[in-house]
């Protein structure tokens, strides 16, 4: 095994692993650094599944595995620490049409460990990405596979176009964008963003207020603490608002019926109607207008914010908790 770092700039330090020959099956390569409070993690790589863990201490740790010797044959590996931010790439030597056909054919994984306060931005289009147990901001694209996220502490933002997106406990806010799978998000202390056109939205036990919307499946929410904006063309809209909650909403279907799930004691104004089919409500309402099949205007427990619902797609049924 051989390295040869690039000479030290000001400012600048760059390694750079260029191994032509094989490497002692498997493949490893393993560096460490240390990060001063406030620095970033940037990683971008072109192969294999990334995982990043959140840990004590100042110590970063990167390992990179493969379950073949030639790893150091396709890839180059490129390490950049300056300006309060330590950067890892990994990219094919060979690039364009070539570098396609000449593919790497193992499996490799990337597996990282920063400390628990530094902000993180990763990017991936060899495999999918897990990360979890950290304190500080999040940013995560992946083209390779899907994304798991657990237990941050901060705002979180996330694209796939290469699988579904799953998220659990996250303290700030949420933004994900899914066109590789659905979307499924649990315990989020701030609002959320979520749109898929890869399959259905699933989100449980959101603090903040909620847009969500599906061009690939149906939205279902359960447990919504803010005011909620979901819309389907792929199927239907289920919304349960949590206890207490009088922010109201707004939810269109174009893909399926909707059911809402209200507390009779908040305090809204209803107002629903639909194309396709009729409207039915199990709750206390003051009526207001023409009374009609197909709509139901009128306010819960002396109204307020408005709870709209708009359906094409099949009926409207509005439940109590």
């Amino acid at each position: 095994m051989s390295s040869h770092p690039r000479p030290l700039c000001a400012a600048l330090a760059v390694t750079l692993f260029s191994v032509a020959s094989a490497w002692a099956a498997p493949f490893r390569l393993e560096k460490q650094f240390t990060l001063a409070p406030g620095d970033r993690f940037v990683l971008s790589s072109a192969v294999g599944g990334i995982t990043l863990h959140g840990v004590e201490g100042r110590q970063a740790s990167i390992v990179i595995t493969s379950d073949r010797e030639d790893l150091a044959e396709h890839f180059d590996f490129r390490f950049e620490q300056t300006g309060g931010q330590l950067k890892v790439m990994v990219e094919p030597k060979e690039k364009g049409l070539k570098s396609w056909f000449q593919r790497y054919r193992g499996k490799a994984q990337i597996t990282v460990d920063v400390p628990r306060a530094t902000p993180v931005s990763l990017e991936s289009s060899g495999g999918g990405i897990d990360l979890s147990t950290l304190d500080a901001t999040v940013k995560a694209s992946s083209s390779g596979g899907g994304i798991k996220v657990a237990e941050v502490n901060g705002d979180v933002g996330l694209s796939s176009s290469g699988g579904g997106i799953d998220v659990r406990g996250v303290q700030g806010a949420l933004r994900v964008e899914s066109s590789g799978g659905g979307v499924r998000a649990e315990s989020v202390g701030g609002a959320v963003y979520a749109e898929s056109s890869g399959g259905s939205v699933t989100l449980k036990t959101v603090s903040g207020d909620i847009e969500a919307s599906s061009s690939g499946g149906g939205v279902e929410i359960q447990e919504a603490g803010g005011r909620v904006k979901a819309s389907s063309s792929g199927g239907p809209v289920r919304v349960v608002f949590a206890a207490g909650n009088s922010k109201g909403g707004d939810l269109d279907s174009s893909g399926g019926g909707i059911v809402a799930t209200v507390d009779p004691a908040a305090n809204i104004d209803l107002d629903a109607s639909t194309s396709s089919g009729s409207v039915h409500c199990d709750i206390p309402v003051t009526v207001q207008g023409k009374v009609s099949g197909d709509s139901l205007h009128g306010k819960v427990h002396g109204g307020g914010p408005l709870l709209r619902a708009r359906s094409s797609g099949g009926g409207i049924t509005i439940n109590g908790r």
